[in-house]
């Protein structure tokens, strides 16, 4: 962010600097400076493809914000530009998922339509991860009856698509966990951790930066640490079995 301020201090309407300075807030969780940095960008280049990115963060901080209504609108007013843009896929994909969010945490009244959201995001984008695992989540909590395999099948393609896909891959964990699956919990999240940047740089965080920089996915590392456990208590009663052979 320093060397963004730096940017902006002496190119005030930088576009890619306005950019960056919103993502960064995003990444803090300062929904309203985010929203406001995307703002600028859209003030400053209204008619360029940076501006309709730009409006689709804005909206997304408004679903963050709790802006449900006023999201719901921004976000339709980019899929109207979007539909009538070629090779645009995947930002379609997303503004469709991001939309589908928004209608979700509106409430359990708003949940299928989210769900028709989300399938309309992967008709559009049959590779967009995020979108599996929200439906990973309606088939578990929302669907009459609950659907565990439907949803666990989404688990698992989310994750397969994309390892930073943690909440996928936590659902998943626990499943093989009750199944006493340890071997397929490892990979899990081994290939978790390894998403966030793996085992090196969340040690060298926690070093430089203290605890208040723990990694994101604090679950999966206590996930490994009982993995090792169980590892380590069926390696201690393989070695009593064989001893007690010998008498």
């Amino acid at each position: 962010m320093s060397l963004v301020h730096e940017i902006l201090a002496v190119s005030p309407d930088n576009v890619p600097a306005l950019l960056a300075q919103g993502y960064i807030h995003q990444a803090r969780k300062e929904w309203q400076h985010s929203k406001e940095s995307f703002e600028k960008v859209v003030d400053v280049e209204p008619e360029s493809h940076h501006a309709l990115r730009a409006r689709e963060e804005s909206a997304w901080c408004e679903t963050k914000m709790g802006q449900f209504d006023t999201a719901i609108d921004h976000f339709s007013a980019v899929l109207n530009v979007l539909e009538t843009l070629e090779g645009r896929e995947a930002d379609s994909a997303r503004c469709l998922w991001r939309l589908g969010q928004t209608h979700w945490n509106r409430g359990d009244d708003a949940k299928g339509e989210a769900y028709t959201l989300f399938i309309r995001a992967l008709k559009k984008d049959s590779s967009y991860a995020p979108a599996f695992t929200s439906l990973g989540l309606y088939y578990l909590e929302y669907s009459s009856p609950p659907d565990p395999v439907r949803a666990s099948k989404c688990f698992q393609k989310a994750f397969e698509l994309d390892p930073r896909e943690a909440l996928a891959a936590k659902h998943l964990a626990e499943g093989f966990a009750n199944e006493r699956e340890w071997d397929l919990v490892e990979v899990v999240v081994r290939r978790t951790i390894e998403g966030e940047g793996g085992m090196e740089a969340a040690s060298k965080t926690i070093t430089e930066a203290g605890l208040s920089e723990m990694p994101t996915n604090s679950w999966a590392w206590k996930a490994l640490g009982v993995v090792e456990l169980v590892c380590l208590s069926m390696r201690i009663i393989n070695k009593l079995e064989l001893t007690s052979s010998d008498y």
